[in-house]
This record gives C-alpha cells, sequence and structure tokens, in this order.
C-alpha cells in the first residue's frame, strides 16, 4: 500500500508527463450546486421518461450548464443557452462535476 506522500508523487508524475487526468471532479447533484458556477453534466438517473425529459431539455452527459439562481426550491439553471426550471426532485436526478 502506498502513503499518501507517495501517491502524491505519483499523480504529479502523471501530471507532468502529460497524463489526461484530473482531480477537480467532484460529482453532486444539480440541486447541491452553486450558484454562477460553470459544471459538467455527469449522469442522468432516473426511470426511462424522466431521463428523455431531461434529455429534451438539454440535459445529456457532456453538456456544460451554469445554475443561475435558486428560488422557492425550483433551480434556474442555464443550458445549451436557454435557462431551464427544474424542481429540486428532478435536479436530484441530474450529476453534475465541476
Amino acid at each position: 500500500m502506498m502513503s499518501n506522500m507517495e501517491m502524491r508523487v505519483d499523480i504529479g508524475m502523471m501530471q507532468t508527463a502529460g497524463a489526461n487526468f484530473s482531480l477537480s471532479g467532484q460529482r453532486m447533484p444539480l440541486s447541491r450546486a452553486e450558484k454562477n458556477k460553470v459544471y459538467t453534466v455527469v449522469k442522468i438517473s432516473g426511470k426511462d421518461d424522466t431521463k428523455k425529459h431531461l434529455s429534451d431539455l438539454g440535459f445529456v452527459e457532456g453538456e456544460q450548464l451554469q445554475v443561475t439562481s435558486v428560488l422557492g426550491g425550483n433551480i434556474i439553471v442555464t443550458v445549451k443557452g436557454v435557462k431551464v426550471a427544474l424542481g429540486e426532485e428532478l435536479a436530484k436526478r441530474v450529476t453534475v462535476s465541476e
């Protein structure tokens, strides 16, 4: 087993060697995302009709979005240049990363 110091050195070497590697992508439900930050959609969960509905609104894996405001449990998001309002329960179905 590697120590924390050894792991940091290995990660640093991977980054130096040009490896495509990132530690910044903490995943969270969209309902917990911060206002004005840009996120990338990582996963859509739920039943098929829920996934289709979110996809139709522009929430697809790899798409970038930004939370513009949170009002009374509704989350206003800009995705594909369009503002979309989602209720908290639906926003929990969208997993994003920074």
